[in-house]
């Protein structure tokens, strides 16, 4: 797990649902590189979730499996 990783000034799920293609295009670069990122520094990436949570110690944080 890696804590508070993803900050953004609009929630996730606004992102995901907002007609604007550059509010989606900031969340899919952001997964991109941390996606990149691991897989070459720690091997094969089983699962990655990236969290929207309303606890301040929550939010953004990013789960990752690797095999």
């Amino acid at each position: 797990m890696i804590r508070n990783l993803y900050r953004h000034v609009q929630p996730l799920t606004a992102q995901i649902a907002s007609s604007s293609p550059d509010s989606l295009g900031i969340f899919e670069d952001f997964y991109e590189e941390v996606f990149k990122e691991i897989d070459e520094a720690y091997g094969r990436i089983n699962q990655m979730h990236v969290c929207e949570n309303m606890g301040e110690h929550l939010i953004g944080n990013v789960y990752i499996k690797v095999r």
